[in-house]
């Protein structure tokens, strides 16, 4: 199988494509639960409950998806193009993920073109002396300490992807990362690229989808996926694999890295690889070697809601915490009656009691776990009055 890289040279100094939108994402996902509420007058909550702004970012919301970026002042002849997405998270610093050969050379500059400045430096790469992935096939390039959101660039329009329920927002968020089990063939899979010479940019809205052709176990270095030509082109490297979830997010499969089968079958590095790798080489200065860190992913859906009444007019809302990753936690829970906010809790309070004069018939109760950048995960449970 002959294998292609999906670099291309730079332009010039430096050459991509960056976009970002903001977009708000709100997800709604299902747990049942009964409440019987009586009667009552006027809400009552845990604090008061007015519809608040999203915490104070400490990056913008725009830096979050895909920037397509050239290697600078790396070393002389070994090149370095392709696209750099996902948020990933090391010993404090926040990283964006992409393959060995786009970033080359540790402590050389990704340079964001279109923009006119820098991206970051490479802190990690796989690549070798001439600029060839090797082994696991990953790079990170760091950012800095400025937190990244859970969200990822897939397309310049929502997506409409085969076998999902509704389009996947451009700016999706990131529900899970792949780092256990195995991925079976089959498997609906897409992939992004922002590079505005590619097929996959210009003709497919940035992105295509296909299905996997063999299993992906997460042990493996690289795995293959297939779709109808041109399914990926020259300036795809890099480009975040995905799959679409029921509920509107995606999970973060890995980052394309080779062609084949003239332009259908794609091969990706696994985004287990990018934590699993023991970083003994090919690490920039002041960089801590040894495996470590992990893609950052939005909170879960609070789980375990139940809802009872407490008292004649009153009622009362529990949860569990949400799992939520350490860079990206849960910040507040907004409790629903029918879309109406009536309370919202600290991060550390997972009950909440207000009274509510309702109609008789059935309402909806959410429990929504907001983080930092206002992605809410929400869970539903059904209120009879």
């Amino acid at each position: 199988m002959t294998r292609k890289r999906l670099a291309v040279a730079a332009r010039g100094s430096a050459g991509c494509l960056f976009l970002a939108v903001v977009l708000a994402v709100v997800v709604t996902g299902g747990i049942g639960a009964i409440l019987s509420l009586g009667g009552g007058s006027g809400p009552e909550t845990s604090r008061p409950a007015p519809s608040p702004e999203p915490k104070e970012r400490p990056r913008a919301r725009e830096d979050a998806g895909t920037v397509y970026a050239n290697l600078v002042n790396g070393r002389p002849g070994a090149g370095g193009s392709g696209n750099l997405a996902g948020a990933y998270y090391r010993d404090g610093r926040f990283f964006l993920a992409t393959v060995g050969h786009v970033a080359t050379v540790p402590g050389g500059q990704m340079f964001d073109y279109q923009a006119g400045r820098p991206v970051g430096t490479v802190a990690y790469t796989t690549a070798d002396a001439a600029g060839r992935d090797q082994g696991d096939g990953a790079a990170l390039v760091d950012i800095g300490t400025g937190a990244l959101p859970p969200l990822l660039r897939i397309a310049t329009t929502d997506a409409v992807v085969p076998g999902a329920p509704a389009p996947i927002p451009s700016l999706a968020t990131v529900s899970a990362a792949f780092t256990d089990g195995v991925l079976p063939s089959g498997t609906v899979a897409c992939h992004s690229s922002f590079f505005s010479d590619s097929p996959t940019f210009a003709q497919g809205h940035g992105y295509r989808c296909g299905t996997l052709a063999s299993d992906c176990p997460v042990s493996a270095t690289e795995c293959w996926f297939r779709g109808t030509a041109p399914f990926v082109a020259s300036g795809d490297s890099g480009g975040p694999v995905w799959r679409p979830r029921p509920d509107g997010t995606v999970d973060l499969l890995g980052f394309v890295r080779h062609q084949a089968g003239n332009q259908t079958l794609i091969g990706f590095t696994p985004a287990s690889a990018y934590s699993r790798h023991d970083w003994t080489s090919g690490v920039a200065p002041d960089f801590p070697a040894g495996p470590g860190g992990s893609f950052v992913t939005a909170p879960g859906a609070p789980p375990d809601v139940k809802a009872t009444q407490s008292g004649p007019g009153r009622a009362e809302a529990t949860w569990r915490a949400s799992p939520a990753h350490p860079a990206d936690p849960v910040m507040e829970y907004r409790i629903l009656v029918d879309g109406r906010q009536m309370a919202v809790t600290p991060p550390a309070v997972f009950r909440a009691q207000f009274a509510m004069k309702l109609p008789t018939g059935p309402h909806q109760l959410v429990v929504q776990a907001v983080d930092r950048w206002g992605v809410a995960r929400s869970s539903a449970a059904t209120a009879v009055a």
